[in-house]
C-alpha cells in the first residue's frame, strides 16, 4: 500500500512530507526503510543540530511582514487580505472590501517540521530532514529545521487555497523564469477559487508571477517550491498506480 495513500486515508491531517523516504523509495523501486532509520545519511548528526525547536509565536509579525511584500493579496488568487483596509499604499478601502478575504500565512515545509517536543520527536524529524536533504540536495542550502519561520518558507494563500496547497492538491512548478510559476492542480482540488487565478494560455497553462512589494523579506525559495511539487508529483503517481509499488 502506498504510504501517502494510507494516509490521506487513515489521517487526512497527517504530515505528508514526512512520509518521503518511504514513498520515493518505493517509487523507484526500492524497499521502504525503517521510519527511525534514513538509509541516506546520519540521522545522529542531524539530530544533534536540532537544538532549539520552533514555535508559532514569531508567525504573527511574520505574517505582517509576508502582507506587505505579496501587496496583501494571496499570491494566487489576487484577492486582497482585509488587513489591506487602511494600510495598501494605492488601492482604496472601498474597493479593497469589494473582494476581501481572510489571509492565511503559508509555510511550504509545513511548521510540523520545525517543531518537536522529546527525543523521541527529535528522532522521527532527524530521519526526515536526513533523507530530504539527500532526495533534494539542493534543500540543505535554503532551510534548516530551526528555520521553518524564515521568509522564503512563507507566502500569503486564502484559507482554502492553503488547505489544497497543504494537502499536494494545489503545487507551482517553476519555469524558466527565476519568479514565475505554472499552477498545477490535481483531481481533488476543488476549484471553488480557480476562477481567481490568472487566464489560461492557449496550452490552457496558468502563470503566477511573483513580486516583491516590499519589507525585509526575500520571495518565496524556488527551491522549497520545486520540492513541494515534486513530493506532490510523487504522492499523485502513486494513486493512480494503485499504490502498489
Amino acid at each position: 500500500m502506498c504510504a501517502f495513500r494510507h494516509a490521506l486515508r487513515e489521517n487526512p491531517a497527517v504530515d505528508l512530507l514526512s512520509l518521503i523516504p518511504q514513498t520515493y523509495l518505493k517509487a523507484c523501486g526500492g524497499q521502504t526503510p525503517a521510519t527511525s532509520d534514513s538509509t541516506f545519511g546520519n540521522r545522529d548528526d542531524m539530530a544533534s543540530e536540532m537544538v532549539e525547536s520552533s514555535t508559532r509565536a514569531p508567525l504573527r509579525h511574520m505574517k505582517a511582514l509576508c502582507l506587505k511584500r505579496d501587496d496583501y493579496r494571496c499570491v494566487l488568487s489576487g484577492r486582497f487580505a482585509k488587513e489591506a483596509v487602511g494600510r495598501h499604499p494605492t488601492v482604496p478601502d472601498n474597493e479593497i472590501r469589494r473582494n476581501m478575504l481572510t489571509a492565511h500565512i503559508l509555510l511550504i515545509m509545513p511548521f510540523a517540521l520545525g517543531s518537536w517536543s522529546n527525543d523521541m520527536d527529535i528522532k522521527k524529524k532527524s530521519n526526515t530532514w536526513t533523507t530530504m536533504f539527500a532526495l533534494f540536495p539542493s534543500l540543505e542550502s535554503v532551510i534548516k529545521p530551526e528555520q521553518i519561520n524564515v521568509g522564503r518558507n512563507l507566502m500569503i494563500l486564502s484559507g482554502s487555497l492553503n488547505d489544497e496547497f497543504g494537502a499536494l492538491e494545489l503545487a507551482l512548478e517553476p519555469t524558466d523564469d527565476d519568479r514565475t510559476y505554472k499552477i498545477v492542480t490535481y483531481p481533488n482540488f476543488s476549484g471553488s477559487e480557480a476562477h481567481y487565478f490568472p487566464p489560461a494560455d492557449g496550452n490552457g497553462t496558468r502563470l503566477v508571477t511573483f513580486h516583491h512589494h516590499g519589507g525585509p523579506l526575500e520571495l518565496p525559495s524556488r527551491t522549497l517550491l520545486s520540492t513541494h511539487s515534486a513530493v506532490a508529483r510523487i504522492l499523485h503517481a502513486c494513486i493512480r498506480n494503485g499504490g502498489n509499488h
